[in-house]
């Protein structure tokens, strides 16, 4: 839903928007009320990358499905988990200034690792003199460098960094660990040195309390009908934070009522990742409630009333949770 264009626009970064791609319907109606692009392509598998506008910033968060712990990891044995290679087509043929790509931690060990590091070499591949990106066949041979703290790679046209950076260690209280690549083209670098990229720096998780709604605003999804599971986990996770001497009632712990018996979780004064398959939000102990729309738009980043939503609140939940 054009998340990227929302943190250009709180930064303060002026922009043209040139286009945009997305397949999935609902997305598309809120891309286009919000954000319109000079351009819309609705299937990447289609778009001619020789025929589409060359920019300076070029983002892709491709289908974190195929590779994603809480589903079936086919990686690109799901037709899902082909797309990456229409991203790295297009750098490959539009050569962006700066490239950055998305997805999910589980991305950099599926089918152990092999993925990811194929990913890598066909990015490094890009403008090398006697090799050129391939975006199909799985290599096995290893790409140096430790993605916790952060590893650069040198390739051909591109210098690029990749590393998994958590939401909660950069100024939202959400629990959301992701990869993050990203790329600069060298030609562009070579007028601005010296150049050291570095990602940001972890600082102080703020308190939850200042990303929910006032206790007179606070409603929560409509409708919300709590299943024996959910009722099951929430009286749980009370008994664990009462035995530990703490009080719910007074401070929000917030619990991933939805999983299974054996999977709940509960936090303290954090969300647990906020993803498409808890698109009525998590709950919330001191409210006595689940999480409203706009407490779900501020964990991911959103302002509340800047977006134009006509569709059914579990599914705007949805694209909330599938947002980067």
């Amino acid at each position: 839903i054009e998340t990227p264009i929302q943190a250009l626009q709180n930064l303060g970064v002026g922009y043209e928007h040139v286009f945009s791609c997305e397949n999935e319907s609902n997305a598309q109606k809120v891309i286009k009320a919000n954000f319109p692009s000079k351009t819309f392509y609705p299937d990447i598998t289609k778009r001619d990358n020789s025929d589409t506008a060359n920019v300076d910033l070029y983002v892709a968060g491709f289908p974190c499905q195929p590779f994603s712990t809480a589903g079936k990891r086919m990686g690109t044995q799901d037709a899902r988990g082909t797309i990456v290679f229409n991203v790295i087509d297009y750098i490959n043929k539009q050569r962006p200034k700066v490239f950055i790509l998305e997805n999910v931690q589980g991305f950099i060990t599926q089918d152990d690792g092999k993925t990811c590091q194929h990913v890598m070499q066909s990015l490094l591949a890009i403008g090398k003199v006697g090799e050129t990106p391939t975006y199909r066949s799985i290599s096995s041979r290893k790409i140096s460098g430790s993605r916790m703290r952060g590893a650069k790679h040198e390739g051909g046209a591109y210098e690029i960094h990749d590393m998994i950076l958590n939401t909660s260690d950069h100024g939202v209280p959400q629990h959301r660990r992701r990869w993050y690549c990203v790329g600069f083209r060298k030609s562009i670098l070579q007028s601005k040195k010296p150049f050291d990229f570095k990602f940001p720096t972890k600082i102080p998780c703020p308190s939850i309390e200042k990303f929910l709604d006032k206790a007179s605003e606070g409603q929560p999804l409509q409708p919300v009908v709590l299943s024996n599971t959910a009722k099951a986990n929430i009286a749980e996770a009370n008994r664990q934070i009462k035995k530990k001497g703490l009080d719910p009632d007074k401070r929000t712990y917030v619990v991933n009522c939805d999983a299974s018996t054996s999977s709940m979780k509960w936090y303290d004064n954090i969300s647990p990742c906020i993803t498409r398959s808890r698109s009525t939000g998590h709950w919330l102990t001191s409210r006595h409630r689940k999480m409203s729309l706009s407490e779900m738009l501020r964990l991911q980043g959103i302002v509340p009333g800047q977006f134009k939503f006509d569709l059914p609140d579990k599914k705007v939940g949805q694209l909330i949770g599938n947002a980067m």
